[in-house]
């Protein structure tokens, strides 16, 4: 009886850790908050984006170190707000994709920490912890992480692991186009 009470308990207080820790994050890249951002990170990324449409020979092109990281935020960015209104929305799709990376971090410890008894807790530090520790270089590697525990963890009919399988390879070659560093 105190067994399954415990078990009730801690599934309360997980599903109120997991939206807390997620607003924790969301609530991380607003202006005031202790994560720093650097114009250098940002600027790089910049560089290598207008660059990258320009249609007219440069002299110096910038080098993209991280790979297309630097290009698609921007150009989803240009597409959607138009030529000259996209620097904003860029380094807010930035942030979303930082918000992302954090939410696919909490998801593979939530995977990896089921029916455990410290699971909610361990959530909520990452939720406080995750954006210190993962960024939007990281997102096509937690995502392949987070499909392949969905894989290894669970007893998954044909298609489905087939279609899992076929979405991680999927992931695992995109990243190595998103970010040339992870």
């Amino acid at each position: 009886m105190l067994n399954h009470f415990n078990q009730i308990v801690t599934k309360v207080m997980l599903w109120w850790m997991l939206p807390f820790s997620i607003l924790i994050v969301a609530l991380q890249i607003l202006p005031g908050s202790t994560v720093v951002y650097d114009p250098f990170h940002q600027g790089e990324y910049f560089a290598a984006a207008i660059a990258f449409f320009e249609s007219s020979p440069q002299s110096m092109t910038p080098l993209m170190i991280h790979g297309m990281l630097d290009v698609i935020p921007a150009a989803i960015a240009k597409a959607t707000w138009g030529e000259g209104h996209y620097f904003l929305p860029t380094v807010m799709l930035y942030k979303i994709i930082d918000i992302l990376a954090s939410i696919l971090f909490i998801m593979i410890a939530y995977e990896l920490t089921r029916d455990k008894r410290f699971q909610g807790w361990l959530l909520l530090i990452l939720g406080v912890l995750a954006p210190f520790l993962v960024g939007y270089r990281d997102v096509f590697l937690l995502a392949s992480i987070y499909v392949f525990t969905l894989m290894y963890n669970r007893n998954l009919s044909f298609f489905i692991g087939a279609l899992l399988q076929v979405v991680f390879g999927a992931l695992v070659a995109l990243g190595l186009f998103w970010s040339f560093d992870r």
